[in-house]
């Protein structure tokens, strides 16, 4: 590496800043509705926070994401699936930038869940609430999520090369080198503040809603009586 990238100048070019969260008041508390091309169903909720790059080492977003996407009995997926609205759940980091991150719930609706968004909401934010409730969370939470991601680290699969040399020049950029290659699994702090702190910012207040309903299909049935009168005129 070094005979083929030592001859780059380094120009000192600093990265650029926004400073500022991306959205603000006035865009947050909102609901947007897109059509989908294809046949999709699905409802997102997500929050724009502070940058998260600097939580690596104890990942709060990453325990937050364990516990919204938890599939078992008690779940929030798995209440949504009895009464038949969901199948499939979702949550976890979206977007990351120096200056701010998006953290989102994800979810593929069932057509019954697609006429009860109105009572799915609610559910999100009882659970969130139920989570601020118990904070701090227990420290086997943490101790849950560090066993999963050293065991993804232990048995990793072997990347391919040029993938791999992209994600750790980009990743040397943001890290120490001896932290390059297990950062992005290995939960090396427990941090119950940032947990606690990240969970008094997914509140309604100051998420967005994006829905991909069905698109509306409009039937025309038309009632012929033969013999046509000719020229035929239709108007619609």
């Amino acid at each position: 590496m070094v005979p083929l990238f030592s001859k780059v100048p380094n120009i000192d070019r600093l990265p650029p800043v926004w400073g500022t969260l991306p959205y603000g008041a006035a865009q947050l508390g909102r609901e947007l509705k897109v059509v989908p091309v294809r046949d999709l169903r699905t409802l997102s909720v997500w929050w724009a926070l502070p940058p998260l790059r600097p939580l690596y080492r104890s990942k709060p977003h990453r325990i937050l994401s364990h516990l919204l996407g938890h599939e078992g009995e008690g779940s929030l997926l798995s209440l949504l699936k009895s009464k038949g609205w969901c199948d499939a759940l979702s949550a976890g980091e979206t977007n990351s930038n120096s200056d701010f991150a998006l953290f989102e719930v994800q979810m593929d609706l069932s057509p019954q869940g697609d006429e009860h968004v109105d009572e799915i909401l609610p559910l999100i934010f009882q659970y969130l609430t139920m989570l601020r409730a118990s904070a701090p969370l227990p420290r086997w939470v943490f101790d849950e999520c560090a066993a999963i991601g050293e065991m993804g680290f232990r048995f990793k699969d072997v990347d391919e090369p040029q993938d791999a040399a992209c994600g750790y020049a980009q990743a040397l950029q943001l890290l120490p080198p001896q932290e390059v290659l297990s950062a992005g699994y290995l939960y090396e702090e427990y941090d119950p503040a940032a947990i606690e702190t990240m969970l008094h910012r997914l509140t309604p207040q100051a998420c967005c809603v994006t829905r991909l309903p069905l698109p509306l299909t409009l039937t025309l049935t038309l009632t012929l009586t033969l013999p046509l009168p000719l020229p035929l005129t239709l108007t619609l």
